[in-house]
């Protein structure tokens, strides 16, 4: 049985202090439209929904790194900057998943997870080689000349 206090201004109606003890995710929502209900803090308890939300956020994360790869393989201009860029946002999300998800995640989500960043880091170290070898090609065809 979960112990909380919740003490409430009579006038005002408002909480003025809560105090509770819920093991879950925690988080802060973003503040769509300030006419709405303004949250705090959420604090999620069930772990199917927990994993969820949690999968929706990497998902996030996963596209926008997707994009940065996209572009760093079909782009002809790209560097070695490019792509450490991307590996660090890789790394990012690594730690987050290590560090803030991995409590709450399953051990299946949380390795199916790791598998798509190994993955894209693997694409990532690929075209990190071609490019270096490209660079060792024109050096040594500058040297010769």
């Amino acid at each position: 049985m979960p112990n909380y206090i919740i003490k409430k201004d009579d006038e005002t109606k408002e909480i003025v202090y809560m105090e509770y003890e819920l093991n879950g995710y925690k988080f802060k929502p973003k503040k769509k439209n300030e006419a709405l209900l303004s949250v705090d803090q959420i604090v999620m308890i069930n772990p199917s929904a927990t994993e969820k939300v949690l999968t929706m956020k990497f998902n996030i994360y996963y596209q926008k790194i997707l994009k940065l790869l996209y572009y760093i393989l079909n782009s002809d201009d790209t560097d070695d900057s490019d792509v450490m860029l991307a590996l660090n946002e890789v790394a990012k999300l690594r730690a987050l998943i290590f560090n803030r998800y991995q409590a709450y995640l399953s051990y299946e989500k949380e390795m199916e997870m790791l598998n798509k960043l190994r993955d894209l880091e693997n694409k990532l170290k690929f075209k990190n080689q071609f490019l270096y070898e490209d660079k060792e090609i024109e050096n040594t065809s500058r040297k010769g000349m």
